[in-house]
């Protein structure tokens, strides 16, 4: 359960990172 969490957390950061990428980009 604990190393599900982790992973999510993990993904989600990264779509993050990439989002912020993305718009950063855009400018």
């Amino acid at each position: 359960m604990v190393r599900a969490q982790a992973f999510d957390n993990v993904r989600v950061a990264q779509e993050d990172m990439t989002g912020s990428l993305k718009e950063v980009s855009k400018r």
